[in-house]
Formats: structure tokens, sequence, C-alpha cells
């Protein structure tokens, strides 16, 4: 008489498929005990970058204005400058920024029309400051505005570290340097909405520390209302406050 086969039932069926499952995801966890997905700096960066309203927003940008006030103080803390700004940049006809203060009874203008840079002392054109001198003082003042977007440019090379703590917090790290340039920043964000934190930057001759004490949220985007900026050791230890920043009376026009 032929021999058959008791047939199983689906309970039997299911209890053999978890029991392979889990023999698989047990080997998997052997050979690959740390396996995790990789963040790559361009995901960080897309991702932060959209936190703080968009690069593709921040680039359609025709009008930018706002108050800058700040105190620059000396390792012992003196004062050295106490400086009240205006900035005003546009881009719907070319570029155009200005960059206007007092100073010792003094107006001073820094000038960007197009491809044309000067300076204007109480209205009359300042030959003692090369045209050098003003497009570095105009960038500067441009490209710290514009972080974290200012970041996104053909010179700069970006790398996200991962998260590290630092100064008693944990954040995330993105490292970037820049064509002819020496200079290393690091730049912190917040663990869970890539908020900017602020960032330390190693020059040719210093180090620094600029912290974001106070954000503002502007048409979507988010920029600085507060910094504080310390002078620091390679370590990272700050030695003294360096400077204060306040930022007031945003106007965007997209």
């Amino acid at each position: 008489m032929a021999k058959t086969d008791k047939k199983r039932s689906p309970i039997e069926y299911l209890i053999g498929l978890i029991i392979v499952g889990v023999v698989i995801w047990q080997l998997v966890g052997y050979i690959l005990p740390d396996h995790k997905e990789k963040v790559t700096t361009t995901a960080f960066v897309d991702a932060m970058l959209s936190a703080h309203g968009g690069l593709e927003n921040w680039r359609s940008i025709k009008k930018l204005s706002f108050s800058k006030a700040f105190q620059l103080y000396d390792s012992l803390g003196n004062t050295e400058i106490d400086r009240q700004e205006k900035h005003a940049y546009a881009f719907d006809n070319g570029t155009t920024r200005l960059i206007q203060y007092k100073q010792d009874d003094r107006l001073y203008n820094l000038v960007e029309q197009k491809d044309t840079l000067f300076q204007l002392v109480n209205g009359k054109i300042d030959t003692s400051l090369t045209t050098a001198a003003v497009r570095s003082k105009i960038d500067a003042a441009a490209f710290v505005i514009g972080l974290p977007f200012s970041l996104v440019t053909p010179e700069a090379h970006l790398e996200y570290k991962g998260l590290d703590t630092l100064y008693g917090q944990q954040l995330h790290v993105l490292q970037a340097r820049f064509e002819n340039s020496a200079d290393v920043w690091q730049l912190y964000f917040s663990p869970d909405h890539y908020q900017w934190l602020g960032y330390w930057v190693h020059t040719r001759d210093h180090y620094s520390l600029v912290l974001n004490q106070e954000m503002t949220t502007i048409n979507g985007f988010t920029l600085p209302r507060k910094r504080k900026s310390f002078r620091t050791t390679a370590d990272r230890d700050t030695t003294y406050t360096r400077a204060r920043y306040t930022y007031s009376n945003y106007a965007i026009d997209r």
C-alpha cells in the first residue's frame, strides 16, 4: 500500500516561515552587526537647507535689507567698536549691495553696483580703500547673513561629519572648506530639526566660535536675531567674548 504524506495545516506553515525568518535575521545581524544607513553629505545638506526655507527659495530673493548692530571687545572686555549698520542687497537687475554706517561723525557707504565697487565717506569717493578691500568687506557680510545657504557654492567643499557632543549638547557637524583658503569651518545643527546653532572657524591666526542665541522667521526663512562670538583655543575652549550682534528690520522681496 502506498504511503501518503500528511498535509500540513496553515498554522504549521506560518510557524515554519517565522522560524526561517528569525534564523536569517540572526545571521544578518551576526555578519553585519553595525549596519546602519549612512547619511550622505548631500542628503544632510538638502534636509538642513529645507528646514531653513529652501535653497531655491533663497536664490529667488530679489531684495534683502536689514539692520545690524554689533559691539567688538578686546581680551580684557574693553569695547573696540560699537556700530550700527544698514544693509541693502538687490539682485533683480544685476547685483547692487550697500553697507552704511557712521563712525567718528563720518558717514560711510560701501557700495557695489554691478561690477563697480567703491567706498564713500560723507558722499565723496574714498580712494584710500582699494576695490579688493571693498569687495572683501561686502562679501564677508553677505556670506555670514546668507548662512547656511551661502555654503552651496562651487568653491565650497562640504563634508557631513555626523553627530558629536560639543559644548554639552549633541549636534550635527557639517565641515566646510573653500578653494584658495586655509580656513576650516564647522557648522552645528540641532539633532532633531536641523536648526542652525552656530559655527566654529579656524582661520590663519585665530579660532572663533559664533553661537546663534535667538533666531527669527521672515517670509519662511530662519534668520539670526542675536549672536555672540568668542575667541577659542584649538580645542574649542572659549577664552573671551569677542563680539555681540543684533539683527533687526528684516525686509525680503521675492
